[in-house]
């Protein structure tokens, strides 16, 4: 592996082409784990890299401030509850009406992280409980992405 630094966190966490309406795609979604801090930079340090190491330090930059951290503002976290208690009635019995949610907005507006992050927090929550395998060793997925 090359003694640069950018070229090495770009080939452990260069841009991520989930494919979450497919089973490898979720669950790579669901298993993967946040990027680390990004190291930033002076303009100074900068300077001191050579041509190829500052291209991939660029690049590693790009790609980690396409990829802002989700954050839990008080919105996501209201979101969030409304979801689980929605969820809480699918707890019933298969002979009674269970609730379902829509999550509708403006385009841009974060529907999309919601949905995901909520879905991807039930999978791990059920995977913790139940184990990622059900009884008769299947894989077990409680959660499935539906795109249109």
């Amino acid at each position: 592996m090359s003694g640069n630094p950018w070229a090495q966190w770009l080939d452990r966490y260069d841009t991520v082409p989930y494919q979450l309406s497919r089973k490898q795609g979720w669950d790579a979604f669901v298993n993967a784990g946040s990027r680390p801090r990004f190291e930033v930079l002076t303009r100074a340090e900068m300077r001191a890299l050579n041509a190829d190491v500052l291209a991939d330090y660029n690049e590693a930059r790009c790609v980690w401030n396409a990829n802002p951290a989700t954050i839990k503002t008080q919105q996501l976290a209201r979101a969030f509850d409304v979801l689980e208690q929605v969820m809480a009635s699918n707890r019933r019995d298969g002979d009674k009406l269970r609730g379902a949610a829509v999550i509708d907005a403006e385009p841009g507006l974060g529907k999309t992280t919601i949905a995901t992050r909520f879905a991807r927090e039930v999978h791990r929550r059920e995977y913790r409980r139940h184990s990622p395998e059900t009884p008769d060793g299947s894989q077990r997925l409680p959660v499935a992405f539906v795109r249109d």
